[in-house]
């Protein structure tokens, strides 16, 4: 990965810090980093709107719960259903979400 460009995981869990973050970041940060990019490029071969869905998905997950991706607990995506449900998402929006989180993980 191109040292240059800042990893999206990183914009997602830093914000504007993402740049020092990823400067300072640990190897297990660094590995997660690298497979969130992988699998974001490939949900980018397949549409250019999963990309986008996923960004949103993972970028609406990880606003509310402020984890790293491998201490995200079941708990924590239950109560971001719940969140979701009482926006007002509808039921296959919830669905969705929750499948572009399942795919990263598996």
């Amino acid at each position: 990965m191109d040292e240059e460009k800042i990893p999206e995981l990183m914009r997602l869990l830093f914000g504007e810090a993402a740049g020092a973050a990823w400067t300072g970041a640990s190897e297990r940060l660094r590995r997660w980093t690298h497979a969130f990019e992988d699998w974001l490029q490939e949900r980018r071969r397949l549409s250019l709107q999963k990309y986008k869905d996923a960004l949103w998905y993972w970028g609406q997950l990880l606003g509310r719960q402020p984890r790293m991706p491998w201490e995200l607990q079941r708990q924590d995506f239950e109560s971001h259903a719940a969140w979701m449900h009482s926006q007002g998402y509808a039921d296959a929006t919830v669905v969705s979400a929750f499948v572009v989180f399942s795919s990263f993980y598996h």
